[in-house]
């Protein structure tokens, strides 16, 4: 009995220390992120199409691809892969971008880092992105 109550207790202390390690590693670049500044990009010098652009921090990986027509933004698709598990929420950030006509939203309950990281992809797709023929 003493033996399974040790075991037990090591692998207690072993998954205690794997959540530690998770929850830092986790964490990594959410501060930089809450601090970001997002600029709304003037949609009038913007030509019809789909831009790409990215941002990456930590475990946030938002490759984007924007289409603009008629100077206002139509669409957005978040294309990492990595970032799957996620649909729901950047299809959330998404809509609030494209009603709003503007990169900088208020955040989705919920998603402050995940928001701002999106919309400083949408931002840089704007405003350095490649345009998709």
């Amino acid at each position: 009995m003493k033996k399974v109550l040790k075991i037990t207790g090591i692998v207690a202390g072993v998954l205690l220390a794997l959540m530690v390690i998770g929850a830092f590693v986790g964490s990594i670049g959410m501060g930089e992120i809450k601090k970001l500044t997002i600029a709304n990009v003037d949609l009038s010098q913007k030509a019809d199409g789909v831009y790409r652009g990215s941002y990456h921090k930590g475990r946030w990986n938002y490759d984007v691809e924007v289409a603009v027509a008629g100077h206002k933004i139509i669409g957005i698709k978040q294309t990492n892969p990595a970032m799957r598990a996620t649909k729901g929420l950047t299809d959330k950030i998404a809509a609030k971008i494209i009603e709003k006509q503007a990169e900088k939203i208020d955040a989705v309950s919920g998603a402050s880092v995940n928001t701002m990281a999106m919309c400083k992809a949408v931002e840089i797709a704007l405003n350095q992105g490649a345009v998709v023929k």
